[in-house]
């Protein structure tokens, strides 16, 4: 006996909710990615790079969505040890309008690659969004995210 978690018969998609590009650390590119997706039968992906909001709306097409969207990472280091993280939170946003492109919780200097630093919009009048794992500071960039600022 087949047991369904949609309605028999009704229009669903399959989707990918989080990926890596080589817009941070993923071994395809973005159309790789697409291409890769689409031959497994799959019609959304959110393209959610390390702290790089990058639109691809070269993507899409009437079977394939590309969603907007990144990933932050906010980590505790120890100091003692340089590179060594002790706890690590990952939020993942992915934009619900195909033109949100403002990457909220932007830094100037730090996080992102230098070579997509030209591509990611942000509010140049907010300050930088400086990471210190809290829960203040965790809780206060999913309320800023939330009011998309």
């Amino acid at each position: 006996m087949k047991k369904y978690l949609l309605p028999e018969g009704a229009k669903a998609f399959k989707a990918n909710l989080h990926c890596h590009t080589t817009v941070s650390d993923g071994k395809l590119s973005p159309l790789e990615v697409k291409e890769l997706y689409k031959s497994q039968g799959y019609s959304v992906v959110a393209y959610t790079d390390h702290d790089t909001l990058i639109a691809h709306p070269e993507l899409r097409d009437e079977d394939f969505l590309p969603l907007n969207g990144y990933e932050i990472q906010i980590t505790e280091n120890d100091e003692g040890k340089p590179g060594y993280a002790r706890r690590t939170c990952h939020l993942c946003m992915i934009g619900i309008e195909p033109d949100n492109l403002v990457q909220i919780g932007y830094h100037r200097e730090r996080y992102t690659k230098d070579c997509n630093r030209p591509f990611v919009r942000f509010n140049e009048d907010e300050p930088d969004f400086e990471r210190i794992y809290t829960p203040e500071c965790i809780n206060g960039f999913i309320i800023r995210r939330s009011r998309g600022r």
